[in-house]
């Protein structure tokens, strides 16, 4: 999972912009859906930009699997973040059914227990194979599940935090049997996506006694193919282990909404913890003009990652910020932003493709590191201003509602300006 496709962060302009998404789906080609409009970076977001969004969304299907990621980092998983983050801003329930509809249909695409692909365990596992049957490692799945997990639990924790909602009927009715009400819907939800933790991901990828996240040490593992043998036994890159975390976090917040398992809360907690901890004594402090900067790699023990790359650390931290569980200080994540401000941006809407400021250049960043905005105005604002200048001529949801949820939080002071 080295090379992967991160959407752009943001685009905004002085005035009225319209952003064309191309809401890219699995399966048969969907018709042209309507333009996204951001109609400017700052202010109250407007019903116009709601609106849009809500038509886009009508026209854009979910993925019914994951080959090729469309349920991780693809169109389909960006999708149903975007439809989280847009009911955040809006509360309007329309699209919190369009994003249980995506969480259903994700649900419903994973490996069958009877029926399914046998996986390099040996088991038809309760995961999301991402490879072609064809494919020479077609029994490789992995950590990705961590990112899919992240994002039905998502759809769970949106309704967990609505209880007005909990005992209504969802509209669409109950196609797979998940449940008639956003309860119990949501509780499915929860209740599946912790049989795949029992019995995949925490059996093969979290190391007995620190919790930390670790590729199988096993010969099962080895036959998948040479860059699995490479891989055998060695720390999870700091970009998965934010996928694997974003699955234990998001369950342990619905589980400590349902109040149901505490238990369970903290084994959860304390994983994501163990592994955000062990990222941020892995970082690489520097000085630059008198102010103190981070550098990291790709995994354990590297430097000079890519921005491809370090925008999914960024989602891992800025979620692990969040949460009061795992005592992320405030100023780690300052630095951070730092880095991008000071280090990464080269000023005239340029970036380096490294995080140390080496690599070349870029024009635009990518929306994951907008989780940064939350402690620094500066990365709003450098990064949307670049985005906007690089003229990238398409968008997608996703992008639409990362500037639209950064631009709610500053316009409510949650975020700085």
């Amino acid at each position: 999972m080295k090379k992967f496709v991160l959407l752009s962060a943001v685009a905004a302009a002085v005035g009225s912009l319209t952003v064309v998404a191309t809401g890219a789906i699995a399966g048969p080609a969907a018709p042209a859906a309507p333009a996204l409009v951001i109609e400017s970076l700052d202010g109250p977001v407007t019903s116009k930009e709601i609106s849009s969004f809500v038509d886009h969304m009508k026209a854009v299907q979910p993925p019914t699997n994951n080959i090729g990621n469309a349920m991780v980092y693809g169109a389909g998983g960006r999708n149903l973040e975007a439809l989280g983050q847009m009911y955040e801003v809006s509360g309007k329930t329309e699209i919190l059914d369009q994003k249980i509809k995506y969480a259903d249909t994700f649900l419903a695409g994973r490996n069958n227990p009877q029926s399914g692909r046998v996986l390099w365990t040996g088991k038809r596992e309760l995961a999301w194979p991402n490879k072609e049957t064809s494919a020479p490692d077609a029994t490789y799945s992995g950590t990705e599940n961590g990112d899919v997990i992240a994002h039905i639990a998502y759809a769970a924790k949106t309704i967990l935090q609505k209880k007005s909602l909990w005992d209504t009927k969802v509209p669409f009715g109950d196609p797979h049997g998940y449940g008639a009400t956003y309860l119990a819907r949501a509780k499915t939800y929860v209740k599946e996506l912790d049989r795949t933790i029992d019995t995949f991901l925490a059996p093969h990828f979290v190391k007995s006694g620190s919790n930390r996240f670790y590729f199988p040490d096993t010969d099962a593992w080895s036959k998948i193919g040479p860059r699995y043998e490479r891989s055998r036994g060695k720390p999870v890159p700091w970009n998965q282990q934010a996928m694997l975390g974003g699955g234990f976090q998001r369950l342990a917040e619905c589980h400590q909404l349902l109040g149901d398992d505490p238990a369970r809360v903290s084994r959860y907690d304390a994983i994501v913890k163990a592994n955000i901890d062990w990222f941020l004594s892995d970082v690489k402090e520097k000085t630059v003009n008198g102010q103190r900067v981070y550098d990291w790699g790709y995994s354990l023990g590297r430097t000079s990652e890519d921005v491809g790359h370090g925008a999914y650390d960024m989602l891992g931290l800025y979620r692990a910020f969040t949460r009061n569980a795992y005592q992320v200080p405030k100023d780690k994540v300052q630095t951070f932003a730092r880095t991008l401000n000071r280090v990464i941006y080269l000023g005239s809407n340029q970036f380096a493709k490294r995080v140390d400021g080496t690599g070349g250049t870029q024009n635009h960043m990518l929306g994951e590191w907008l989780g940064l905005a939350s402690v620094d105005g500066g990365v709003y604002k450098n990064v949307a201003a670049a985005d906007v200048a690089s003229g990238r001529p398409k968008s997608t949801p996703a992008l639409h509602a990362a500037i639209v949820w950064v631009k709610d939080a500053r316009h409510k002071g949650t975020f700085p300006k």
